[in-house]
């Protein structure tokens, strides 16, 4: 099928937000399901590549406003997961909340410093740890 024979990319788009889906996931997977129409393409980004404006704006779901980094984190923390795969768990139990993004890596770039430190298990560097030890112990400490 040619790019003539598809939907005028309102109509699809307006079809496609009628279903609800809510991820990129979820429009792979009714693209497999054969309840597609014929008139509407699987690559969209290909075929209305003048109109495309986003997976958001293709799926019809309202941007997510995520939670600080820090605030984020906190929260995070306080679960005590250990692993990446725990965190892959957690997010599959649908206990996650919805500000809180699956991927923290990417959304929170500037400010991610790994998963051990999202997960707050992870150890200080040296001298951190040394200067905040000093700090919870006072300034005395043994001069060889």
């Amino acid at each position: 099928m040619n790019k003539k024979q598809f939907r005028k990319f309102e109509s699809a788009r307006i079809y496609v937000q009628n279903l609800k889906l809510k991820s990129v996931r979820e429009w792979n997977a009714f693209c497999s399901s054969g309840k597609k129409p014929k008139d509407i393409p699987t690559d969209v980004r290909h075929v209305y590549k003048n109109y495309w404006d986003g997976w958001r704006d293709w799926l019809g779901y309202e941007k997510i406003t995520w939670l600080p980094f820090t605030e984020s984190r906190k929260i995070i923390r306080n679960l005590e997961l250990e692993t990446w795969k725990e965190w892959g768990e957690y997010c599959k139990s649908g206990k996650k909340p919805h500000n809180i993004p699956v991927n923290p890596h990417q959304v929170y770039s500037k400010d991610w410093e790994g998963m051990t430190d999202w997960l707050g298990n992870a150890y200080l560097p040296f001298l951190k740890a040394r200067d905040e030890a000093r700090k919870t112990c006072g300034a005395n400490r043994i001069e060889s």
